[in-house]
């Protein structure tokens, strides 16, 4: 075991890792099947200590001990302030263009980049795949995914936080402020609801959400039904998924005979098995909806789900998809080829 002094008492890392504290305290944490933090609860008694609901990568609330407080995030998705029911700001943060908190007032919640979770133990951002130092920009470990995903392993998203975010430590993306389409939809419960809301009405619009939440279960037999679009499936990351082609959210539950949809932010698939990405693909870094696998060092693309083509050029004008790095195109369209994403 190593162990270090630290303010506080005694941190230690046992044989297989397990970051331990002096605190008597326990916590389960909770992860959607994007790695955004959900719940967290006392692992010996079971009971819920807090909970979190997400727009994409953007925090809208944090609830504890039935007191929910309303967070806003900038441009990237760093919390920056919130308020209690009552519009009351109960903490705020400004931060160091790498991450680090500068100045803070009240008890801020631990996440800081989008996908990183501050550790009072260490003072670093674990980053899922890696932990991050925001006093250097850089992680302690190198890219798993290697050169492939740049040439600077150990920085962060491209040495532009500004403009990138990285929730899994592996893959930089444009942040929303660079594709505002990421913006028109929510994700809660693993469902997407599309908000049509201007900004000065967020709080009241996230409380709706939260609302759903808490006395439905399922946002989409609550008070947002007529909002609700079907069950996320596709895509991996940040990216969520967009409205679909008709810019409408479609009104029932999703089929394999659905259309896929590609939007400038993300893919929604068909809820199909045969639309499941395998899980030893990999996303490629430089080309959104690009999947492969590594080989001797070098990424193969195995399937690629495009948009539509543009009118006046030659190829489907919907959005499709293609295996193997081959140009012919499938999609659930009826008449079309759709062998789907099995390795």
């Amino acid at each position: 075991m190593i162990a270090e002094a630290r303010p506080g008492g005694t941190y230690a890392y046992t044989y297989n890792g397990t970051l331990t504290s002096p605190s008597a305290v326990t916590i389960h944490s909770v992860f959607d099947s994007d790695g955004r933090r959900i719940a967290e609860y006392n692992q010996a008694t079971g009971a819920l200590i807090r909970e979190y609901v997400w727009n994409g990568w953007d925090p809208v609330a944090v609830i504890e001990g039935g007191v929910i407080s309303f967070v806003r995030a900038d441009h990237i998705g760093r919390p920056v302030f919130a308020t209690n029911t009552a519009g009351i700001k109960v903490w705020s943060a400004t931060y160091t263009p790498f991450g680090g908190v500068h100045v803070s007032t009240g008890t801020l919640p631990a996440n800081r980049f989008p996908g990183q979770w501050f550790q009072s133990e260490s003072g670093l951002h674990q980053n899922w795949m890696r932990d991050y130092d925001p006093t250097t920009g850089r992680y302690l470990q190198a890219d798993p995914l290697g050169l492939i995903a740049g040439m600077s392993v150990y920085g962060y998203a491209n040495q532009s936080p500004m403009s990138y975010i990285d929730p899994d430590g592996r893959n930089p993306v444009v942040a929303c402020l660079l594709s505002p389409a990421c913006r028109n939809t929510v994700i809660v419960a693993g469902y997407l609801i599309y908000d049509l809301l201007c900004a000065d009405e967020w709080q009241d619009y996230a409380a709706a959400i939260v609302n759903a939440i808490l006395n439905a279960g399922n946002p989409c037999k609550g008070p947002l039904k007529a909002i609700c679009a079907y069950p996320f499936r596709g895509g991996k990351g940040p990216r969520g998924s967009g409205p679909n082609e008709s810019n409408r959210p479609p009104q029932s539950p999703a089929t394999s005979e659905q259309p896929i949809v590609v939007t400038p932010d993300g893919v929604a698939l068909p809820a199909d098995p045969k639309y499941s990405i395998p899980d030893t693909y990999v996303e490629n870094p430089y080309r959104s909806g690009s999947y492969g696998e590594i080989v001797n060092g070098k990424f193969v693309e195995r399937i690629r789900i495009d948009p539509a083509t543009p009118t006046g050029k030659p190829g489907p004008e919907y959005s499709h998809y293609h295996l193997d790095g081959g140009p012919s195109h499938y999609s659930p369209r009826p008449g079309d080829s759709n062998p789907g994403f099995g390795p």
